[in-house]
């Protein structure tokens, strides 16, 4: 959004989004008459200056003092006998006024870790090892999301080969849908994506993967293959099994569109239970007027045992909600239990308002039973609602402050408090790891992840559960692939 209200543009890939950002961000100084040429030197050595800094922060840990940078910017610049008197000046206001640099005590580092990823897969694809550094680290989990920009932007075909090697050999599956999502990001005419999607269609159809498995693989087609996975999906509906078709089905829900309505139709009829609740979730996921019509006029007629997939399915729109609160006075008890169900996943007052109805006056008792159910489900709901607590400061905190002391030191502020907790988690007794584990669950960062992998061999259980369970949590929060 911020990209289109500064630029007018719209770009789908992540990596395009980040480049017309960037160039945004840039700032343009005013040089004079007769100095665009100056101005626009000026701008291709900013981006070079801001590639090498991200990329030596990336790979060494290392930050720049203003004079580092300085000298960085000279060895960039022309000879001095042809180079323009004002570009080194321009060079520096637009360098330090990108706001991609961020001052961090006396040094510079870059703004945010996205910009150190982004950037420093630019300056990887302009490296002549770049590609041996990036396979080095194809099994790094704190390279995940460089990785995808640099798929994005160089010719990845011997990396998506292992992958798809690993996936085929050894089963892991994981690995082949980490590939679909570099599919998903690189650019269509990617020499690699073509056998890339051969390998996810063939196993989509795999007879022995499992469901959810199936639906994962589903989804990654769908994202990577567009209007291709749309004709794969169809076509898998000839599959004999229940169980592929059920899939597919689901695919075309997130890849089809109207014109798939009278496969929709026929699949309603499938004998195969578990199709047919397929076909209802697959409804839902497209969410369009013609498929709330559907669910709508089949509702009445479908397996008791499929009401709840209906009510899931009718609660994800406004038309399919507008659907539920017109079945309140339906005759039938078992489509105001399916409306009390739907509503269950609606936090507005409007459908307590109908579910406290429901539950004191609806005849049946399973309809009040129902709305009883969904009312506290949805009183539940609220009730874990948390207000988030600031992070610890970690120059705060007593536990670190008295270890620290046990070992002879003061605990210090900033960096030095934090090098102090690192050092309680590598090197303390199991009590001073498991405290600083849990307070890096608070404060840390995609990086502590190698911190913390070791602890995973530590002859404490204890220790070792807790790493465990902040690993966990690290690959949610920073979405890492797991192996």
């Amino acid at each position: 959004m911020l990209v289109y209200l500064r630029t007018r543009q719209l770009p789908t890939r992540p990596v395009d989004v980040l480049d017309r950002f960037l160039d945004h961000c840039i700032p343009t100084p005013n040089l004079g008459e007769g100095q665009a040429d100056v101005v626009e030197q000026a701008r291709v050595l900013t981006l070079s200056a801001l590639s090498y800094l991200a990329k030596t922060h990336r790979l060494e840990g290392r930050a720049f003092t203003q004079q580092e940078i300085y000298d960085q910017i000279g060895t960039l610049l022309p000879p001095e006998e042809v180079r323009p008197p004002k570009l080194e000046g321009a060079i520096r206001r637009m360098l330090f006024d990108t706001q991609l640099l961020k001052r961090d005590g006396k040094f510079w580092v870059p703004a945010h870790y996205i910009w150190d990823d982004f950037l420093t897969a630019w300056a990887l694809v302009e490296d002549e090892v770049g590609a041996d550094i990036v396979k080095a680290h194809l099994g790094d989990p704190t390279w995940t999301l460089l990785m995808e920009f640099y798929a994005a932007l160089e010719d990845v075909t011997p990396l998506v080969r292992t992958l798809v090697q690993t996936a085929t050999v050894h089963g892991d599956t994981a690995s082949l849908l980490r590939a679909a999502r570099w599919g998903a990001i690189a650019p269509d005419e990617a020499p690699w994506r073509k056998s890339l999607m051969k390998v996810l269609a063939q196993t989509f159809t795999d007879s022995d993967l499992d469901r959810q498995m199936r639906l994962r693989v589903g989804q990654a087609l769908a994202v990577a293959a567009g209007e291709g996975a749309r004709a794969f999906f169809i076509q898998t509906l000839r599959q004999p099994s229940a169980a592929i078709r059920s899939a597919a089905l689901r695919g075309l829900g997130w890849s089809g569109s109207p014109r798939e309505m009278p496969l929709f139709v026929g699949a309603l009829q499938d004998p195969d239970l578990e199709v047919q609740q397929a076909t209802v979730e697959a409804l839902g996921d497209i969410g369009t007027s013609g498929a709330v019509r559907l669910l709508r006029d089949t509702m009445s007629e479908a397996d008791d045992h499929l009401l709840p997939s209906y009510a899931e399915a009718l609660s994800k729109t406004p038309e399919g909600l507008d659907v539920l609160k017109e079945s309140v006075d339906s005759e039938s008890l078992l489509i105001r239990r399916t409306v009390a169900q739907g509503l269950s996943r609606v936090d507005q007052p409007w459908a307590t308002v109908i579910l406290e109805k429901l539950a004191r006056e609806d005849s049946e008792w399973l309809v009040r039973s129902a709305a009883q159910i969904a009312l506290n489900t949805m009183k539940e709901k609220a009730e874990d609602k948390t207000v988030a607590l600031p992070p610890p400061q970690i120059d705060q905190l007593e536990w670190l402050i008295a270890w620290a002391a046990s070992q002879g030191s003061g605990l210090g502020v900033g960096k030095a408090a934090g090098a102090m907790l690192e050092r309680a988690i590598t090197q303390g007794d199991p009590k001073a790891q498991i405290l600083g584990i849990l307070t890096l669950t608070h404060v840390g960062r995609e990086g502590h992840l190698k911190l913390l992998e070791p602890l995973l061999d530590s002859p404490d259980p204890n220790v070792q559960y807790v790493a465990e369970y902040a690993m966990r949590l690290f690959e949610r929060r920073y979405d890492i692939y797991q192996q």
